[in-house]
């Protein structure tokens, strides 16, 4: 295979990488941030619903004031833990982790220049085919 056809390749994998790791970077973060609320919110809910009955009276001026209370904070935890799912945060963290693994193999392959370009090539469109969602922003 030529330099040229090499050197566009090395630069399509970097490129790749790069926005690819970059998403990673925001589906991480927002999962992270969805279930640290979803966790605090849902905790302070049950906190404030079990202090109010175990003494048997409203936590906040009264009962209505404190039911609302804890139904914001229990509907809060519900939204972010079915954003999670709806879309998907996980596997999207999980899938963009296992394909920049390889794409990373790949580089690494290239810059030590022990394979011929070729395979690496075939292992390149087996990973695009493999997490297609992953490369939906990679310039073709």
């Amino acid at each position: 295979m030529s330099a040229n056809i090499s050197d566009a390749f090395i630069t399509r994998i970097k490129s790749s990488t790069q926005v690819i790791s970059r998403e990673a970077k925001q589906a991480r973060t927002l999962h992270r941030v969805l279930i640290t609320l979803a966790l605090v919110t849902g905790t302070i809910a049950t906190a404030l619903a079990g202090i109010a009955a175990a003494n048997n009276e409203a936590i906040i001026t009264d009962w209505p004031t404190t039911c609302w209370i804890v139904a914001v904070f229990t509907g809060t935890a519900s939204l972010c833990t079915g954003l999670i799912q709806q879309f998907s945060l996980s596997t999207r963290v999980a899938n963009a982790e296992a394909c920049l693994g390889r794409l990373h193999a790949i580089d690494i392959a290239l810059s030590l220049g022990k394979r011929e370009t070729e395979p690496l090539l075939d292992e390149y469109q087996e990973i695009i085919k493999d997490y297609p969602a992953c490369f939906m922003n990679v310039e073709v």
